[in-house]
C-alpha cells in the first residue's frame, strides 16, 4: 500500500478512518497519511516527536494519539 518507511512499528487509523498514523521508530517521527476513497494513501505531514515511538493507540472519541516512547534506543535492545 505504501513504502519508504524505516521500521514502521505502529500503525493505526483515525476514528473517522480518513487518516493513517505510522510510527517510524528510528526516524523519530509519526507520519500522517490521508486515506483516499480508492484506499490509496497520500502523505500529509511528518511530526517530529524526538523519541522512538513504539505503537500508536487512537482515543476513539477525541482522536488523540497515545504512544509508548523510548528516549534511548540502546536501552531497548540491551
Amino acid at each position: 500500500v505504501s513504502d519508504g518507511y524505516t521500521f514502521a512499528n505502529g500503525i493505526n487509523m483515525s476514528p473517522d478512518q480518513k487518516y493513517i498514523y505510522v510510527a517510524a521508530i528510528f526516524d523519530h517521527h509519526v507520519l500522517v497519511l490521508e486515506r483516499k476513497e480508492d484506499n490509496s494513501l497520500v502523505p500529509v505531514k511528518s511530526v517530529a516527536v524526538g523519541s522512538l515511538c513504539d505503537n500508536i493507540e487512537v482515543e476513539p472519541e477525541t482522536g488523540d494519539l497515545w504512544m509508548g516512547c523510548h528516549p534511548n534506543a540502546r536501552k531497548i535492545f540491551l
